[in-house]
């Protein structure tokens, strides 16, 4: 055989091996890609089917029962509070999707962004129930995903949050609280601070509409398939986000109006101290031209003030602004319904910061409305520990 014809020969198989390698490694692609695929879309399929079996139970009216009925169908994602039984369990139910992978990928950027391009949604999903005494009286659907910023390629990818979940009052409560007039039983919003996030939230009390509830927890599980990624609250939650965006304007001029719409069953709920006080002396505070300082005895407390002794006496700073019942006038000798934030962490001795929406004549009417906001927050009686439990 000639040189030349050895030549062409050897080329050709080159060619061969060299078509017959593509096609393979192709087709690893293809199968590898078909794989992500399939295994994402099987994890959605059971977070949609937890979600809706999460959604549907009724809080204040499902029970131990129920909620140990949907425990043992979930087992393999399930983790379950030491010592449960019928008066106290938290379940947790826990389905990921390459996060175990997820903390490698984010300290090398090129694999991080390869991997979502290609359609991997590296994520978690988070659902609890909280049994009190029989009943369920929490639940909380939350999901993390990981997404690539559509707007600017060349960005740091980022997560994508939602949270939906049961809350006994409501933290934020104060003036610009707004959501409350047009629905008092639950929020929805966004945090600050959230860096390298996206976070949407809807918190909810046991005494909102169920109807409600079901409606705000619809996460869209979409996200965790979707080639075109989700991006925004918008996306995640999109029955909560359409409606917050359509109260936005009513929100915003309630805030500009800087007017104060009290409410003492609202304030009897949220505020974390309530007290019955005899006012003892009244004084322009020196710090605050709209402030007075009230010097007062405690007669009962109604909701929290561990800090406060009966009989004993406290100052009080109040904003005149923010804080009287309409028509009310503060008197030297007349017993009044405070409430209070909690004590500052590292000044025991500072004055206590009557709440906007904070003082109500202690009259039978008053002290009617704000027992039964105080009788709402479910967690009033139980410690720190416990309720922060509820937030994690």
């Amino acid at each position: 055989m000639s040189s030349g014809v050895y030549s062409r020969v050897a080329k050709s198989r080159w060619r061969r091996v060299a078509l017959w390698t593509a096609v393979v490694l192709l087709s690893l692609i293809v199968v590898f890609l078909a794989t992500v695929q399939v295994y994402q879309r099987s994890k959605r399929r059971q977070a949609e089917r937890l979600l809706a079996e999460i959604s549907n139970l009724e809080l204040r009216r499902a029970t131990f029962d129920d909620a140990q009925k949907l425990a043992d169908e979930w087992t393999r994602y399930l983790t379950v509070s030491n010592g449960c039984n019928r008066q106290k369990c938290d379940y947790t139910f826990e389905i990921e999707n390459f996060t175990k992978m997820y903390p490698r990928w984010w300290l090398w950027e090129p694999l991080l962004k390869a991997g979502l391009r290609i359609g991997i949604r590296p994520a978690i999903v988070v659902a609890t129930l909280r049994v009190r005494d029989g009943l369920i009286w929490g639940k909380s659907f939350d999901l993390v995903v990981g997404v690539s910023n559509l707007s600017d390629p060349d960005a740091w990818p980022y997560m994508l949050m939602a949270s939906t979940r049961t809350v006994s009052r409501f933290d934020s409560f104060y003036r610009a609280d707004a959501q409350l007039e047009l629905h008092k039983n639950y929020q929805i919003g966004r945090p600050g601070g959230c860096e390298g996030c996206l976070f949407g939230y809807v918190n909810f009390t046991p005494y909102a509409n169920p109807a409600d509830i079901r409606r705000l927890m619809q996460i869209n599980l979409d996200c965790l398939t979707r080639w075109h990624p989700c991006q925004d609250q918008a996306d995640i939650l999109p029955n909560a986000w359409k409606q917050k965006l359509e109260e936005q304007a009513f929100v915003d001029a309630q805030y500009e109006k800087h007017e104060l719409n009290c409410n003492a069953e609202l304030a009897g709920r949220d505020l974390p101290n309530a007290v019955i006080a005899e006012v003892l002396e009244i004084a322009k505070d020196p710090d605050n031209q709209n402030g007075l300082r009230i010097q007062a005895r405690l007669v009962r407390a109604l909701k929290g003030a561990a800090f406060w002794k009966v009989g004993t006496e406290e100052q009080l700073d109040m904003d005149t602004v923010w804080c009287p019942e309409p028509g009310l006038k503060l008197r030297k000798g007349m017993k009044a319904i405070f409430l209070l934030h909690d004590r500052s962490q590292t000044d025991g001795n500072a004055p206590l910061d009557v709440a906007a929406c904070g003082i109500y004549a202690a009259s039978d009417e008053n002290l009617a409305k704000i027992q039964k906001g105080i009788d709402q927050d479910f967690l009033a009686g139980e410690t720190e520990k416990e309720q922060l439990a509820w937030r994690d």
